[in-house]
Parts: structure tokens; sequence; C-alpha cells
């Protein structure tokens, strides 16, 4: 697990010596080593020496092969082809006697190293067929200079690039690509603005720059010639599978043991210690019971500690411990300050208006102060498996008959009102209005312009809505789940785990998000997903009574978030509405943070987190852009 970057092109006012400034600007993301390596018209070349066509950077965390064989760039036998290389290829192992049968020469035992020998013999699209795993990288190809870049599957590792003057640069982070001094603070895509602070997160390509976008996971690009152009080598299996009826859920439960347990045994390869996050909720105990039961292996499982009872699951996790036999360590995540809450928020780089940032850092912290660089998670499980309580609204409102009499209940009037007028939207837009943090009715009091406002929101939800609706054949959960996992998975959910983890050079594997494990889920009939009580992620909940009783799991969800609705209040909140005033917003209310920081309420919470993410990124945004501040660590 590392952070990359690069470039290539003749990029006008380039000094490839500002490839360094972007690599260490990761340096958080790759304590154990950094490597430069700058490419001219002749060849290689040393870093920042004479004039240059590509350069790749790295800053590594030690996971496979400890030593300097691992380091990065990597290059083949030849020195014509070079790699830097973010994330674990779990089944890498299984090719190595393949490749080396065909003559392929190996001077390392890490999984970076077989792709470069895979590309060589079987071509780009050949080589992410075969990988299994989570991953972004640049391949530098100086035999026909070609730069290739690819980001996994599903999107667990990040890839941001920027095209600029005839050039592109490209990173792990955002924070790399402004410490290139390059992007220009003014290029704010107002829509990427729009939709942060209606649903907490851009999405798809978008980036708060015009000039930088994310390449879309299971995409790959190609950079030829002075040109960019951007494939799909692989479709969310939501979009392409179909429901199987007419097995049990004893049958899917072996399928999805073998492939689960399969899943975790691949992720257990490293040349470190690998622990287990374990909260105690159904996700992440199915993966430690498949640990400690189907593996047969000894991990030591690691939760944290609340000081609010309310968000403490500590005593869950212990309780599934003890009746699998794995030793815990309960860390208490301490109290959080201020000065956290600050550093959180600039290490998204751009808003992510999730408050469960906060834990997610607590946990990743404490885990990695133990001397912990691996841990596998129980993260996807509600995408992939339907277990959201959002879910069964969505069948609430535009569910069959059979449907809706699956989570029947007594309701209000009021309540009854509610769900005619949000089904009356439809799926797409209704879907949408049950997701927002800002609705409609804030935006007039949070920017300046209604119209500017309404134009942007339309856009927004248009381009969300052609997702929701790009399913309309398929059942309703099918399509809420492939855009949810295309959208907030992808760039509120895994992004929130990988900035949050890297922060604190913690590696995050998991095996719910094993392709082959989603391609499974896919299959699944709504019978799988949520039963006639109207219980969601119940072939999750069969396969993990298999192991663990059902008394020590079965309770009702509590999420995994703060309350930073009752810490921001006071003469904190105060602090934030002054600030809030004095902030260079472009397009907000100067006077919008007097209501946001003293709102209390539904809802609230998200709000205020929210607001503080923009009112960070736009007080520091012109800092890490400009000049002077190229170079300094954005955290």
């Amino acid at each position: 697990m590392c952070g990359i970057v690069g470039f290539v092109g003749e990029i006008k006012g380039w000094n490839p010596r500002r490839l360094e400034q972007m690599r260490d600007a990761l340096a958080h993301r790759g304590p154990d080593g950094a490597g430069t390596r700058i490419f001219d018209s002749s060849g290689e070349a040393g870093p920042g020496e004479g004039p240059a066509r590509a350069g790749l950077a790295h800053r590594r965390l030690s996971i496979i092969d400890l030593t300097d064989a691992g380091a990065q760039p990597m290059s083949n036998e030849d020195g014509k082809r070079w790699i830097t290389y973010n994330g674990e290829f779990y089944n890498f192992a299984e090719y190595r006697p393949e490749l080396e049968a065909r003559g392929h020469v190996f001077r390392s035992h890490c999984d970076t190293e077989t792709i470069l020998h895979l590309y060589e013999e079987y071509g780009i699209d050949e080589t992410l067929r075969r990988m299994n795993g989570m991953f972004a990288f640049a391949l530098w190809d100086e035999a026909t200079a070609t730069l290739h870049l690819a980001r996994d599957r599903v999107g667990k590792k990040p890839l941001y690039y920027a095209e600029i003057d005839g050039g592109l640069l490209f990173a792990s982070e955002l924070k790399a690509l402004y410490a290139s001094g390059l992007i220009d603070p003014d290029q704010l895509d107002e829509q990427a603005l729009m939709e942060a602070l209606r649903y907490g997160t851009p999405f798809g390509a978008r980036t708060f720059s015009r000039q930088i976008r994310m390449l879309p996971p299971g995409h790959r690009a190609v950079w030829r010639n002075g040109e960019l152009k951007v494939h799909a080598y692989y479709r969310n299996p939501f979009e392409t599978a179909e429901p199987q009826p007419g097995r049990s859920i004893d049958e899917w439960a072996d399928e999805l043991e073998a492939l689960l347990t399969d899943a975790i045994r691949l992720r257990f390869v490293a040349d470190v210690p690998v622990g287990l996050f374990l909260s105690g909720g159904i996700d992440s105990s199915l993966v430690a019971a498949l640990t400690a039961r189907r593996l047969q292996r000894e991990v030591r499982a690691y939760c944290v500690s609340f000081e609010e009872q309310a968000f403490d699951e500590s005593m869950h996790a212990r309780a599934i411990a003890d009746h699998l036999g794995l030793p815990i360590t309960v860390l208490s995540a301490g109290a959080a300050d201020d000065a956290l809450y600050e550093r959180i928020a600039r290490h998204t780089d751009q808003p992510l208006g999730d408050a469960s940032l906060i834990p997610t850092f607590l946990v990743a912290r404490s885990a990695r102060e133990q001397g912990v660089k691996v841990v596998l998670t129980g993260d996807g499980g509600d995408e992939v498996f339907a277990g959201y309580e959002l879910y069964r609204s969505v069948l609430k409102l535009w569910g069959s008959r059979e449907d809706r009499a699956r989570i029947g209940q007594r309701r209000t009037w009021r309540e009854r009102a509610w769900e005619w007028r949000t089904r009356l939207r439809g799926p797409a837009r209704g879907y949408l209005a049950l997701q927002q943090q800002f609705s409609a009715k804030h935006l007039p009091r949070l920017y300046q312009s209604r119209s500017d406002a309404a134009r942007w929101r339309r856009a927004a939800e248009n381009d969300r809505c052609a997702i929701l609706n790009a399913l309309k054949s398929r059942p309703v959960i099918d399509r809420i789940q492939y855009s949810d996992m295309r959208t907030m998975m992808v760039d509120d959910v895994l992004r929130k785990v990988d900035l949050m983890s890297m922060a604190n050079a913690l590696e995050c594997r998991s095996p719910l998000l094993d392709y082959r494990v989603i391609e499974l889920a896919a299959r699944l009939t709504l019978e799988q997903k949520i039963d006639r009580a109207g219980r969601a992620k119940c072939l999750l909940r069969h396969l993990l009574a298999r192991h663990v009783p059902p008394h020590l799991f079965e309770r009702p969800k509590m999420g995994f978030c703060m309350p930073w609705g009752e810490r921001c209040a006071g003469a904190y909140a105060e602090s934030l509405i002054r600030r809030w005033r004095a902030a260079p917003f472009p397009h907000l209310r100067a006077d919008a943070g007097q209501w946001i920081f003293r709102e209390t309420g539904g809802g609230a919470l998200f709000r205020k987190w929210n607001a503080f993410a923009h009112l960070v990124y736009f007080e520091n945004y012109r800092a890490w852009c400009s000049p002077a501040g190229a170079g300094k660590e954005v955290s």
C-alpha cells in the first residue's frame, strides 16, 4: 500500500524536480521509502536532470517483500517498462510459475513485479483481467512511449489525473496534484460543489477542480502521442447479472462461504502480521468467524471503544471474539478535539460530508499505534448485500405490493402523507431526496444566487438520476444497489476508508468487496437480501449463524459515527460562524454559517460536518495550490 504520482508530456513551466514535491506530499501513505524515475527522449535520466517527457514517483508502505528489491518505481529486466503501484494484487503468486516457464526473470518476491511481467507477456487488458485486488497503478512503456493508468474493479484505491498544457499529471491523492503548483484555484467545478453540499461528496469523475478528474473504478487510461483515452475494462455485475431464483438459502450460503473464505485467505498474503477490525456487527463478525473457523487462523482482533456509550460497540466485539477464541485488543479512541477535526478535514483534500470520518481516523490511528500495518475489515457488506435501513424505505415506497407487505408496519397519518409525496417523485428522484443533506429548501439560505443554485442542482440531479434509471427493467433494490456502488460506496465510503487509514499508514483489506463475492451478490433474489420478516442482509446473517449464536449479533444496527452535532456547539460553534463569515466562498452566503452551526434537530449533525468540511477547504485551497504552498503537506 503506497502513494503514487507522475507526469507525462511537455508541460509548460514544468520542472521535473516538482515531482519530488508531489511525491513527498504523500509521505503519510508510504513512510518506509521513496523513489523517483525521470525519462527523457533517449530513455532514463536522473531525477530532475534536463528536459523530460515522463516521470514516475513512489512512496512505499512495505507489506510484501520488505527488502530493497521491492522498491519502486520498478522496472522489468531490460529497463524498458516501469511501474509505480499502489495496492495489493492478492493472487499474484499463482502466475509466477507460468511466467518463469516463459522465460521471465524475477528479482523480487512482491506482487508489483508480477504486473510488469504479465503486461510484457499479455498486454494491459489481459493483465487487468487476471488481477484480483485493490490497486491503482501507472505503467510507463518506454519502447512505445505510452503511459497506462489503471484502477481496480471496485474502486478501493483512488487515482486522480489532470490534463494541463499538453501534458498529464496523476496521483493517489489530490494533495499531490495541488503540490505541483499547476492547479488553478479559480477553476472551480460548481456542479461538484453542489453535489458535495447536497449529498456529502462529488460523484464519479468530478472533483472540485475542473482540471482534475478521477479515473472511474474498473477503468484504464492510455496516454500516447499527447492524447489521453479512457476505457472501461469491467462492468459492475449489478448491471449485467440476472437474479437466479429457485435456490435455497443454504445453497447460496454454501457458495458464499467458499468464495468469502478464499477471499479472506488471499488477503492474508503479507510479510507483516495481519489483524482484524471487529466491531461486533454482522460484516466484521463474519470475516472473523471464517478466519477462525474455516482458515483455522488465530489472528488478533482489534476494536475501538468510545467514551460515548451510544457509539461504543466494544462489548459486542469482545463477545464475538471470545466465542471464536480470537485474542482481542480493545483500543481507546480517546477524546477528539478541535485540532483533530481540522486535521481530519484537511486530509480529505476536498469536502467529504461524512462525520464517520472521525471514528474511522481514530480506529486507524489506534491500530497503527499498536504496530499493526494491515487489517481486514467488513467494509462493503451494506452495499453489496442490501444492509442499509434506507433500503427498507425504498421497498416501502416503490416496491411491489408483496415487497411493501414484507416490511409492513403501523404508521401515523403524517408518515403516510410523507410516503405518498415521496412515492410520487419516483424511485430515482425520490431516492436522491432520501440521501440529501442540504435539501432544495436549504439552498436559497446557502447560495448567493438562487438561479445559479437551481441550475447546478438540476445538473447534479440529472446526472445521478441517469445512473438510477440505467436499470429500469431490474427490481428496485438492484437499481438502488447499482447506483450506490457506483456513487456513495466509491465516492464516500471507500474514499473515507482509504484517506483515514492511509493518513495513519495503515492498509485496510475488504474481503466482502472481492469482485467474485460482488458477482455472487448480483445474482441474489430479494428474498436472500431482505427476508419476509423485513430483516436486511439475511444471507450474511444465515451464514454467520453457522459459526456464531444469533443472540451475539442480532441487535439493532448502530452505524459508525460520533456526536459531531453535540460537540459542534457553544463557543466552538460561535468560532465556526465567525470563520465562515470571513472565508473566501465563491458562491455561498457569508451569513449561512449562522443558521448551520446553531441548527438542531434531524440532519443537523450531517449538515454541520458538511459545512465544516467546506469551511476548511475554502480556507486552505488557494494556499495549497499556490507556488509558495506547493510541496507543503496538506495535512
